[in-house]
């Protein structure tokens, strides 16, 4: 069954079953849903909004070559609450430190690959 036209939907690449919804009701891990939930979803039929929405980026599924150990904590500016962040050791030559989310959006990454 072919999915509803939806400004709401990214595609993933590499993945034909599984999206990303920017929809700021939608709440899943990532904001992943399966076709299957996008097939039922009301949302598409409703306005787009003022301002696009941030599609977040899907965290990489390797480790990166320069992520060190965990050197301590930070505030999270965005989470609400009293949340802290892990901060671990970055050993790239242009970085110190980092998050696990500041990491997965670095154009520094590069996968830490077994041989």
């Amino acid at each position: 069954m072919p999915l509803p036209a939806c400004h709401w939907r990214s595609e993933i690449p590499g993945e034909c079953e599984w999206f990303i919804c920017s929809h700021p009701e939608v709440f899943s891990t990532d904001q992943r849903v399966h076709a299957g939930i996008c097939v039922v979803c009301p949302y598409p039929s409703r306005p787009p909004p003022a301002q696009p929405q941030l599609v977040p980026q899907v965290a990489r599924q390797a480790r990166c070559l320069h992520l060190g150990d965990v050197i301590g904590e930070r505030h999270c500016p965005t989470c609400g609450g009293g949340v802290r962040l892990k901060v671990f050791r970055c050993r790239h030559p242009r970085h110190v430190e980092t998050t696990i989310r500041e990491c997965d959006l670095c154009s520094d990454y590069e996968a830490c690959t077994l041989n």
